[in-house]
């Protein structure tokens, strides 16, 4: 059986090569469901089914919530901040993300998907969302009660 790290060690290998494979090369898009992955969706430009799959998301969630797509970011990101605090940190960069592409300046959210790079041993990235995050949520940085493990 393998250990945690080396099972997450050999699905970051395995991500990295489908990105390298589906990489933007001169302007191409990223057309793989492995951005979800990654915080703010690796920044890569998306492929036309993916931005499809976002519209849809998207209008579904201004449905659900009356159109208010701040409410439904809050509400994910605090989904994002229960994944993360019952140790899925997949699940939870997914809501993180999914509350950050309903609302870019979700400070909750930013921090969060820091708190998962973090976790994850990437702590040059986690402190550039930590810093990202603090000019949208202040002083304020307990998200969740539960977030300390």
């Amino acid at each position: 059986m393998q250990s945690k790290s080396l099972k997450w060690r050999n699905r970051a290998i395995l991500l990295l090569l489908a990105m390298l494979e589906c990489a933007p090369v001169l302007g191409q898009a990223v057309c793989t469901s492995e951005v979800n992955l990654l915080p703010k969706y690796g920044n890569w430009p998306k492929c036309q089914a993916l931005i499809n799959a976002d519209k849809s998301f998207i209008a579904f969630i201004e449905i659900e919530h009356s159109g208010d797509r701040k409410k439904a970011s809050v509400a994910l990101a605090s989904r994002g901040w229960q994944y993360f605090s019952q140790g899925n940190l997949d699940d939870a960069i997914r809501r993180f993300n999914q509350a950050w592409l309903l609302d870019g300046r979700n400070g909750v959210a930013l921090w969060g998907m820091g708190a998962v790079e973090s976790n994850r041993a990437k702590h040059s990235e986690a402190v550039a969302l930590f810093t990202e995050a603090a000019q949208f949520v202040g002083k304020n940085h307990r998200f969740h009660k539960n977030t300390v493990r």
